[in-house]
């Protein structure tokens, strides 16, 4: 049982991670971008400059936001629909559609979490990476 659980989850799990990931690197990376800039003689001291820079992060932000929340609910349908058959099931022998929905909010907000957190951890290794390749490009 639990094995079938972590087969069904997976996708939501990596989708989850995936879009944690992505967020985290690109605020750390647009951070990095801020700083480098600042260190600049030309654009340090361009308000304009870190102005568009803030205006294109929070663009991307949004977006990916967008993007991560249809797809995550996307996959999570998915899973629903593959567990009619379970739910009905339940269903029959006398659950309530409060106690199903209830315990599919549960499951989602369990691997939500997971995932926010393997994508905290896989973002900030990624954007530490990013930096040091710049770094010493």
């Amino acid at each position: 049982m639990i094995a079938r659980l972590r087969t069904e989850h997976a996708p939501t799990l990596l989708v989850a991670a995936l879009a944690s990931a992505f967020g985290v690197a690109l605020m750390q990376v647009t951070g990095y971008l801020g700083s480098a800039m600042r260190a600049d003689d030309v654009t340090g001291s361009s308000a304009t400059a870190a102005l568009m820079l803030a205006i294109v992060a929070w663009v991307f932000i949004v977006i990916a936001v967008y993007v991560s929340g249809v797809v995550t609910a996307n996959t999570v349908a998915t899973v629903v629909a593959g567990r009619t058959r379970q739910i009905a099931l339940l269903r029959l022998l006398g659950s309530t559609a409060r106690a199903q929905r209830g315990a599919i909010a549960r499951e989602g907000l369990a691997v939500g979490a997971v995932g926010a957190a393997l994508g905290l951890v896989v973002g900030t290794l990624v954007a530490i990476g990013l930096a040091e390749w710049a770094a010493v490009a």
